[in-house]
């Protein structure tokens, strides 16, 4: 799935009006048997009816119908996990997001779609492109959500035949450096056009060591300072979804490191007395206001208010970082909000 069309996904369900039926949002991670998922859903389902006054239960098991009906006949057998979301009633709602990015099992029955889930899968499987480099062909790939979108695969073009025949060895070995700097210019090129129009700000590098030594040489210093890191590979061992399954770690690790920098700069705004502001009445206040720039959660807060402000946040189309543990932030109350500009008589906590 596209990011794009996520995130607005994730907006229209956050922006989703209430009514008197109440929506079913289930999580499913589908790296088992599918019969496996539907026992598992069965008994959550019964789990969860029984806190559903006897007057609305009849749409609520509609609802979950729906869901089991999609989890028995429709998915795609490559997806590892599923959300669906699902009301009956006088105003009907239907909608299945599947990932290649894992999520919790979850069945949460509420008057409004529980987006907490996907709003941190977001955060943590955000993008990056990664380039696989190897001597006779280099490849440019998107992953959105923990999936490849798009690739493009460039091969350099044969020059052995003409050896011995036309050119004496060196002029080979000088011709083959003049194509392969051409070569992998090229390749450098459709990289930052794919930079530049999906608005990437992360990059892996894989391959060989010695290509990778002169596509690091070749990238331009815009390039380099967003590359995460650079991960060896053997000479032909160029499958994307390897490479993707290789780098996805190393990504997931990059985001803690960005999580960890962003209570960095929620504190040092703090300290000045700047552009952020803790705790969950804080943040409300904010939201309200229309001032924030960014959500800072700890993903430790409990479930109703973690959901109330990412769906807050979501409606806002601010940015939402999720926290998995920092006690510098968890001390002050594990919410905070960057803003993007001062709130008028906000009682900011001073670190």
């Amino acid at each position: 799935m596209e990011l794009q069309a996520f995130k607005q996904q994730l907006r229209e369900l956050a922006q989703l009006e209430e009514t008197e039926d109440l929506m079913v949002s289930s999580y499913h991670s589908l790296e088992r048997p599918v019969s496996e998922t539907l026992r598992a859903f069965q008994a959550r389902r019964r789990t969860v009816i029984k806190g559903v006054d006897e007057g609305r239960r009849e749409v609520v098991e509609q609802a979950l119908d729906a869901v089991e009906e999609y989890l028995q006949e429709r998915l795609n057998p490559a997806s590892r996990s599923v959300a669906v979301f699902s009301r009956q009633g006088k105003v009907p709602f239907f909608l299945a997001l599947e990932f290649q990015a894992p999520l919790t099992d979850a069945v949460v029955v509420d008057d409004v779609p529980n987006i907490y889930g996907l709003v941190e899968l977001k955060d943590v499987y955000h993008r990056y492109l990664v380039m696989v480099c190897q001597e006779d062909q280099v490849s440019v790939a998107e992953v959105n959500l923990g999936a490849v979108t798009w690739q493009m695969w460039s091969e350099r073009p044969e020059l052995r035949s003409r050896v011995g025949r036309e050119w004496t060895r060196r002029h080979y070995q000088r011709h083959l450096k003049g194509r392969t700097d051409k070569f992998l210019k090229e390749c450098i090129g459709v990289l930052e056009q794919r930079m530049y129009e999906g608005g990437y700000k992360h990059l892996v590098l894989s391959g060989t060591p010695k290509v990778l030594g002169m596509v690091r040489q070749a990238l331009p210093k815009h390039l380099e300072e967003i590359l995460i890191e650079q991960v060896g590979c053997q000479s032909g061992s160029h499958e994307t979804d390897n490479v993707v399954e290789s780098t996805l770690e190393i990504f997931i690790e990059q985001e803690r490191v960005e999580s960890r920098a962003t209570v960095d700069r929620v504190l040092n705004e703090l300290r000045r007395s700047g552009l952020a502001a803790v705790g969950s009445d804080a943040a409300r206040r904010a939201f309200q206001l229309g001032q924030v720039d960014m959500l800072v959660i700890d993903r430790r807060i409990p479930g109703s208010e973690r959901e109330e402000l990412a769906r807050l946040a979501t409606a806002a189309g601010a940015e939402i970082e999720t926290i998995e543990r920092d006690e510098r932030l968890w001390r002050l109350g594990g919410v905070a909000v960057l803003l993007r500009f001062h709130l008028p008589n906000a009682a900011l906590v001073r670190a």
